[in-house]
């Protein structure tokens, strides 16, 4: 992972953990690369109250930690994040033209 998305992820760290509120997490898995056209990706949606984040040093895994649930990725994976207000865009890839794109929609305090 480089310096940059090293740094964007602990400031994403430092915003969650600070947050401590409902998240939405929206999941798009694309065959296409990024294209994330209704053909080619399939899309989760579900919210937690988040109680914690953190990286697992164990497999590099970034957790979020809800009540009843949480929600995983891996840092090895990420290649680029997006910041625009409430909303928080985590791209991964998992193969070579699989994308995993996790949109983080921080409810407003």
């Amino acid at each position: 992972m480089k310096n940059k998305l090293i740094e964007d992820l602990g400031e994403v760290l430092i915003e969650l953990d600070s947050h401590k509120s409902l998240v939405s997490i929206v999941e798009e898995i694309s065959i296409n690369d990024e294209n994330f056209d209704r053909h080619f990706t399939t899309k989760s949606k579900f919210e937690l109250r988040l109680v914690s984040s953190r990286i697992r040093v164990s497999g590099g895994i970034m957790m979020l930690d809800g009540a009843d649930c949480y929600y995983e990725l891996n840092t090895g994976n990420i290649y680029k994040i997006n910041r625009e207000g409430n909303q928080i865009e985590i791209f991964e890839r998992l193969a070579e033209k699989v994308v995993r794109k996790t949109k983080l929609i921080l409810e407003k305090h």
